[in-house]
């Protein structure tokens, strides 16, 4: 348990509690650099018992490199892509670099993610994990917030940690 941080702790458990219920949400910790954000993102994770982590961290290096924060998010289950619908399909391989990357469309690319944590959420509820966003490349934190904004029933938690800016 995190010291003094009972009440944000608490609140990413009903996040949790919501996906083992079939119920979606998305949680953003936003704050200044040091003040625990990633402790919170790890406390997440370590709750999530019986839901499938897929989680990523921005790293400032690669904020430059399109789709590289899906490519990490999405390793566990990437073997779910081939089960996507053919435009969608194609759109998270060009995207994840597994097929053509000439032409990645941003709107297939975002609704390929929400399909794929929706795929991911067929066998059991999901924890999509991501901090720092701010140092996740922009293609893939646009195809993030797109998923977070359109969930439903799927029993997916997303969380992300940010800062103010």
């Amino acid at each position: 348990m995190l010291v003094g941080r009972e009440s944000e702790v608490a609140r990413i458990g009903r996040l949790l509690d919501g996906a083992r219920c079939g119920r979606s949400g998305a949680l953003v910790i936003t704050g200044e650099p040091g003040i625990g954000k990633t402790a919170l993102w790890q406390a997440a994770i370590e709750l999530a018992d019986g839901l499938v982590v897929l989680s990523a961290r921005g790293v400032a290096a690669e904020s430059e490199l399109p789709f590289a924060g899906l490519a990490e998010l999405f390793t566990p289950v990437i073997d779910l892509v081939a089960t996507l619908p053919d435009r969608q399909r194609a759109a998270m391989r060009g995207a994840l670099a597994l097929g053509p990357t000439a032409s990645v469309d941003p709107l297939a690319v975002g609704v390929a993610t929400l399909a794929l944590l929706a795929a991911a959420a067929e066998n059991a509820p999901v924890l999509c994990a991501v901090d720092d966003l701010p140092w996740v490349d922009a293609s893939s934190a646009q195809a993030l917030t797109f998923a977070a904004r359109r969930l439903q029933a799927e029993g997916i938690a997303i969380l992300l940690t940010t800062r103010p800016e």
